[in-house]
């Protein structure tokens, strides 16, 4: 059993290995569009790569090459949404990675009964020289560089969708996913800051102060998500008392 699939794995990767050689013999001859090419189609299963001719993927992927190269270098997520006549409509984006980026598009495409037919989603890391031009290109590195490069065919269900709203709703997810991962390490630090003031704390808790700086370690170690924080301030006042979040100094 193990022989018969170790050659089922060799014939599938020598088709792979094949079919990227006769896209890269189709492609320009820029070391990078290659490069590409050899990562994107890499990450596709060999099931969906004998959808099209080598011809009709070399086309496929310098149009994906082109918008990577004029929407990577400034290192922002960029998406475009074209609805096309045929009904078989278009959502692309490169975005630094982050996250829960592609699940979240999914969660609200089901949510608005669009429904995905087609989805490659390679990612690649990626480093620009100073002139913005792409000096190196990479299926995997630090996740400092890593570019969510997405390209997904849908069509509409049974519910009306307005294009306009659609895109908007693109653009705050898209937006707060960025600033959540960008700030993700200094939300850490916070835990670690409220560690601190519950430490010095004096007063008596009814929980003991053990459990809560457990919590705070258990919440650490991966056992959360978190997607944002804000501080609150307490004004009391002899009738009552207001707490109000601290906008100014937010993360996330």
């Amino acid at each position: 059993m193990k022989k018969t699939q170790k050659t089922h794995s060799q014939v599938q990767r020598h088709f792979v290995d094949t079919l990227i050689q006769d896209i890269q013999s189709l492609l320009p001859a820029s070391s990078h569009i290659k490069s590409f090419a050899a990562h994107y189609v890499s990450s596709i299963s060999s099931r969906s790569l004998l959808d099209f001719s080598p011809q009709e993927w070399a086309t496929f992927i310098t149009e994906r090459y082109t918008y990577f190269i004029q929407h990577g270098p400034k290192q922002t997520p960029a998406f475009s949404l074209k609805k096309q006549p045929s009904g078989d409509h278009i959502f692309e984006y490169v975005c630094p990675d982050a996250p829960y980026l592609l699940r979240t598009f999914e969660c609200l495409f089901r949510e608005l009964d669009l429904r995905i037919t087609r989805m490659f989603h390679p990612i690649m890391h990626s480093v620009w020289d100073a002139n913005k031009g792409l000096h190196e290109l990479n299926k995997t590195g630090p996740r400092n560089g890593l570019m969510s490069i997405t390209y997904i065919e849908f069509e509409e269900g049974d519910i009306t969708v307005d294009f306009d709203e659609l895109k908007l709703q693109i653009a705050y997810h898209m937006a707060a996913i960025h600033k959540s991962a960008h700030d993700s390490e200094c939300i850490l630090t916070k835990l670690d800051e409220i560690k601190d003031q519950i430490s010095a704390y004096d007063a008596k808790l009814a929980e003991p102060k053990s459990e809560w700086l457990q919590l705070l370690d258990w919440l650490k170690s991966d056992n959360f998500s978190f997607f944002g924080y804000v501080s609150f301030t307490t004004n009391s006042s002899a009738k009552k008392s207001d707490i109000v979040a601290d906008s100014s100094h937010g993360l996330g």
